[in-house]
């Protein structure tokens, strides 16, 4: 066990001319199976120090977590980030440790905080002996004083809410009345930290405060001193042996100076047990002694006993740093092996990795892959369209072998996910889907962009199909767990005696308003682990994610696909209907999937094993109990005689990877948020991102700007959309989730070091009208100095790190580090890409630098684009483009999904108005000007 204490806080403005915000800062320290605590740090102005005392908290060997933020009224605040402490649970040897926390919102204002960090070898027990009556409270000797104590635990000043305490009775007394107190009163404990026990008499008219008695140990005693006056650090030294110091108050007795700087050492060096009288005399004449017992015990004997209070808790496996990991940290799992939460983060070697970029690439390899299926389909999804083609029936190899009827209709053009679905079942695999039910405010904010057809809706189509061949389908929602009688008959996904070939779970909000399950994961096999597989990344199979690598503007209105070039091999994409489903205001949309093959596949099987869990119990326990045996999971028989893997010959093959995830409410510890925090500190020389909502989150931002000021060769290039959907503000504002925001990072990392970071969004502009689009970039992707990445579903907003369910993959291999981003900038930089800079870094930056500078050139001059990329910083580029790059309006957007092309109507409606005007508006104000 050990203990945290926060000795200071301190503000640091040197670096910029603004004060800080007048909002008073919190503290917030949780472990993993305790509740989180809030303390008041305070208010600061300019450059100043605060000390605190008796801010401690304790964990059973689980990391802590500690974070700061403004408080902005009773239901919102800002965080300025979090760190997750771990690294004292891998050194048996440790004993304390003193550290500095840095946290910042972007600017240039930081705050560190001090702690101390140690190991707990002493608990402390109290008992009381005997409680004497030597005058009583009452007026009135027939009433007898009604006596009680109170007591509290690991209490601080500081403390945003109450501690929490018991109540004890002690019995009624009357003068000169001596009682005995047994164990069998309960006031016998044992603690690890500080407690106040305050005596009092509970009268008619309220009650009659006795004493308080407040017992510290000796080492929480020196860090307060220490907090205070820095220049003790080095006199103090270290004991391995506690002591306590007691004070006592109450009532007009004269009070032992509550000064922590001298303390009455109760019990010292060496002693085990002391005995000790207490004389408390209240207000209203009353007089009363106390016997009390303490004991000094081992602190393991107290982590013993409390084993089984604490066994079934999940503990989080430490996460190794992210330099290239040594042999003996890699897990290879060629044996047997028991997979749970503990070693869900484990690196795991022999993994064979696939790399898709675009939708093109992506759902066709989803096709190919889920038709080989054996046994079964696992889906975890954010959004889910069935309807969604995967491929186009005229590409599919062999598609009459699904034995679906409607394949038989020339006119079909699209297979679709519903389809390869039933074709399955009807082959004896059975698929599991969870799927998040999009909370009120994400729905309003999706129906406003993609349409109206909700998940509802395409299951009860899902269903009428799979009725009308025979195969049974149920259909389950968390909310219907006490109306559906064989509601937990599903609760084991892969029950043999539950016959559903397919199953759906329709999951709600995790947690708050805003939060959601945003993991994008789809596994084949995986009860088979050699021929397992998984999809991962930032796709959802939904409506508007089906796109290519050239990103074409959509044109007219057409009934057939445009092909501008009949001679052309790579077919162009363009018109209304590119998809079932998908709507005219159509996103160019560039994202980024994972394919993986190897050991990681069984910890993403655990994850889902975990989520279907929670769906029937929302237990934490039980979820974080739940684990996997690799041992029970042998080869089945719908798989011999195929060769071993079903990944491209062109795949990474033996790649180490890490898997993080982040769950609110069951992984405690904001280890995904510490991931991305180290990933920008490891940088030596490069960082490539592509990110939906790059540095949205304020703490992030700043251990962006640390991070260059640290290294002065670090050279970042950003890409994001030009313009995301997230809420800009007041509402943006509210939730801490803002537009805005996200902006305002990006300038100030901009301005930062502004020859060594680019941020770029990527445009297309319309060969014939002229029209510039925005590419919507969903990637979540960071490639550090051609060495690893990471990529998965998370985000670097406040969403992701805090608040939902995510997945990401570390991958640590030179190679696809490397190969990915050549990738990414053959797309992006076009006929400007060079090979030299697959090692060249600095030509990168400085070519995308150029491109986007000649693209604002031109873009002012009215001629065609030279490339995709723009600059989004300094702002008035950023309020240039937009006013430039096509977006509609939310007006526009709605009548797009009721159908009604509105630009259309808005062109006719101009063409039938401006003949009627006498004077030519435009001629008219260019006569004047």
């Amino acid at each position: 066990m050990f203990a945290l204490q926060v000795l200071s806080l301190s503000c640091d403005t040197s670096r910029c001319k603004q004060e800080p915000r007048s909002a008073p800062l919190y503290f917030s320290l949780s472990s993993e199976g305790q509740r989180p605590r809030s303390f008041l740090a305070g208010r600061f102005r300019g450059t100043k120090t605060q000390s605190y005392e008796s801010l401690v908290h304790i964990t059973y060997g689980t990391p802590i977590t500690v974070g700061l933020s403004f408080n902005r009224g009773r239901f919102f605040s800002d965080g300025l980030g979090v760190h997750t402490l771990y690294a004292f649970l891998q050194d048996q040897a440790f004993e304390y440790d003193l550290q500095t926390l840095s946290f910042g919102d972007g600017s240039s204002i930081v705050y560190r905080v001090l702690v101390h960090i140690r190991r707990l070898r002493s608990a402390f027990s109290f008992s009381l002996k005997e409680f004497v009556c030597v005058r009583q409270a009452s007026l009135f000797s027939l009433q007898k004083d009604r006596v009680y104590a109170e007591v509290k635990f690991n209490c601080s000043p500081h403390s945003r809410l109450p501690t929490s305490s018991n109540v004890y009775s002690l019995g009624h007394f009357q003068s000169h009345d001596v009682s005995a107190i047994f164990s069998s009163n309960n006031l016998t404990f044992t603690v690890l930290s500080n407690f106040t026990i305050t005596f009092f008499v509970r009268g008619l008219l309220g009650k009659h405060i006795l004493g308080t008695l407040e017992f510290v140990p000796w080492e929480e005693v020196q860090n307060n001193r220490r907090a205070t006056t820095p220049s003790l650090f080095d006199a103090l030294g270290e004991q391995s042996d506690l002591s306590v110091n007691m004070t006592h108050q109450g009532g007009l007795v004269s009070m032992v100076n509550n000064d922590f700087h001298k303390p009455n050492q109760l019990l010292s060096n060496g002693q085990s047990q002391v005995s000790k009288k207490f004389l408390f005399t209240s207000s209203n004449g009353a007089m009363y002694e106390v016997i009390a017992l303490l004991e000094r015990t081992c602190a393991l004997d107290l982590s013993t006993a409390e084993d089984d209070l604490f066994s079934s808790r999940s503990h989080h496996l430490l996460q190794l740093p992210l330099s290239k990991p040594s042999d003996e940290n890699l897990v290879y799992e060629n044996r047997d092996i028991k997979l749970s939460s503990a070693n869900f983060t484990d690196l795991t070697a022999g993994n064979h990795i696939e790399v898709m970029v675009d939708g093109r690439e992506t759902f066709r390899r989803y096709y190919e892959i889920m038709m080989q299926a054996r046994h079964s389909i696992d889906i975890l999804a954010w959004e889910l369209s069935l309807s969604f083609g995967l491929i186009e029936t005229s590409e599919a190899s062999n598609p009459g072998e699904m034995g679906l009827k409607e394949f038989s209709d020339p006119s079909r053009q699209w297979i679709s996910l519903e389809d390869v679905i039933l074709a399955r079942a009807l082959r004896g695999v059975r698929t599991r889907i969870i799927v998040w039910r999009h909370g009120l405010f994400s729905f309003m904010n999706r129906y406003l962009y993609l349409g109206s057809v909700s998940i509802e809706h395409e299951l009860v189509k899902l269903e009428r199909r799979a009725h009308a061949l025979n195969l049974k389908m149920r259909i389950l929602r968390t909310r219907d767990a006490h109306r559906v009688p064989d509601f937990n008959s599903f609760a084991d996904p892969y029950e043999e005696r539950n016959d559903a070939n397919i199953v759906v779970m329709v999951v709600s909000t995790p947690h708050g308003f805003i939060s959601s399950h945003h993991e994008k994961l789809v596994l084949i096999d995986a009860r088979c682990p050699n021929h397992a597989l998984a999809f991962m990344g930032g796709f959802d199979i939904a409506r508007g994610r089906y796109d290519q690598s050239l990103h074409q503007v959509p044109s007219a209105p057409l009934s057939k696909w445009s092909v501008p070039n009949p001679h052309s091999k790579t077919k162009r994409y363009s018109g209304w209907q590119v998809q079932p489903l998908l709507r005219r205001n159509r996103f160019l949309w560039h994202d980024l999937q994972l394919l993986l093959e190897g050991p990681a596949v069984q910890r993403l099987h655990l994850h889902f094993v975990q989520r279907w869990v929670n769906c029937f119990t929302g237990s934490k326990l039980a979820t974080t109990n739940e684990t996997l045996s690799i041992r029970r999971r042998i080869q089945c028989d719908a798989h011999r005689g195929e060769k071993m893997s079903k990944l491209k010959p062109e795949s990474y093959r033996d790649c180490t990877v890490r898997l993080n995830r982040a769950w609110k409410g069951i992984i405690d510890g904001h280890f995904l948020f510490n991931e991305y925090c180290r990933i920008l500190y490891e940088a030596k020389e490069s960082l490539y991102i592509e990110h939906q909502y790059p540095f949205q989150n304020a703490a992030i931002s700043f251990h962006m700007c640390e991070a260059l000021r640290r290294n002065p060769k670090l050279k970042v290039i950003i890409v994001t959309p030009v313009r995301t959907d997230l809420p800009s503000g007041v509402v943006g504002h509210v939730f801490s989730w803002s537009r805005d925001r996200m902006l305002d990072h990006l300038l100030d990392i901009y301005r930062l070091a502004p020859d060594r970071v680019g941020v770029y969004g990527l445009v297309r502009q319309h060969h014939e009208e002229g029209t510039l689009k925005s590419i919507y970039v969903h990637s979540k992707l960071v490639i550090v100095d051609n060495e690893f990445m990471v990529t998965g579903s998370a985000n670097m907003d406040n969403n992701s790190f805090f608040y939902g369910s995510e997945l990401t993959a570390t991958i640590h291999q030179s190679d696809i580090a490397k190969d990915t981003r050549v990738r990414l900038l053959q797309e992006h930089l076009g006929n400007f890409f060079r090979p030299e800079m697959k090692d060249d870094f600095n030509m990168v930056f400085n070519t995308f630098r150029d491109v986007a500078k000649a693209n604002m050139r031109v873009l002012e001059a009215g001629d065609p684009l030279i490339g995709r990329p723009v600059p989004l910083v300094p702002r008035e580029s950023y309020e240039f483009l937009i006013s430039k790059v096509y977006y509609p309006s939310k007006l526009s957007r709605f009548l797009h999904n009721l159908g009604v092309n509105s630009d259309f109507w808005t062109e006719r409606a101009a063409q039938a108005v401006l003949p009627l005007i006498r004077i030519n508006p435009i001629h008219h104000i260019r006569s004047r000007l």
